[in-house]
């Protein structure tokens, strides 16, 4: 039982003056209702990244593209240099020389199969995901087109813009070639979808 705080005599809960002194008496103090503090949610486990060894290795094949370049012209590097010189001293693009442009198919051409071996390759190694085998694919294929063009020119059948032009417009193909292929593998991708959540409504009903 509750007491007074002025004289100490008894008093009942709902007394609001004391039986004994007359003291004016206050509500017992009601304890606050104590909320359950929510569980701490699980911390997300981050998603590894894999490493992308499929570019790890068109980068070594690009390594290995320049060292068989530089190793059959070892003056590639200081003929490209003087003729950037030249150029820039003329005013406009001169004619490079043989020897350089020999090189430039080359690495090229070899580029061009580096591209093919990567498309492959990341086919192989995730088959979800068809626009990146298929960016490596068309981006050989402008590739290979530059290397034609680059014999072309260095056989003296096609002129320096003429061969711009041509790439130019190979270009804008494959960039409309690359769009069309992810417009239409992203309508299919969402039409299997709505057929899979159509028939998980079918079977929950």
């Amino acid at each position: 039982m509750d007491t007074c705080s002025k004289c100490g005599s008894p008093r009942s809960p709902n007394d609001q003056f004391c039986h004994f002194c007359g003291a004016a008496l206050t509500a017992p103090p009601t304890a606050a209702p104590t909320t359950p503090s929510p569980a701490p949610t699980p911390a997300a486990t981050p998603a590894v990244k894999r490493p992308d060894l499929v570019g790890i290795v068109s980068f070594g094949f690009l390594l290995v593209i320049l060292g068989i370049v530089f190793g059959l012209n070892p003056n590639a590097g200081l003929e490209f240099y003087q003729w950037i010189e030249s150029s820039a001293k003329a005013a406009y693009a001169t004619r490079p020389p043989d020897t350089l442009l020999a090189s430039t198919e080359l690495f090229f051409a070899l580029a061009t199969l580096s591209g093919l071996v990567t498309a492959g390759l990341r086919y192989a190694n995730d088959r979800t995901n068809f626009l990146r085998p298929i960016a490596d694919a068309l981006g050989a294929l402008g590739t290979l087109s530059f290397t034609v063009l680059v014999g072309l020119y260095a056989q003296l059948r096609v002129s320096g813009p003429s061969a711009l032009a041509i790439q130019a417009a190979v270009v804008g193909v494959l960039i409309v070639t690359y769009v069309a292929w992810a417009v239409t593998l992203s309508r299919r991708a969402r039409h299997v979808r709505e057929v899979a959540a159509a028939t998980t409504d079918r079977r929950e009903t």
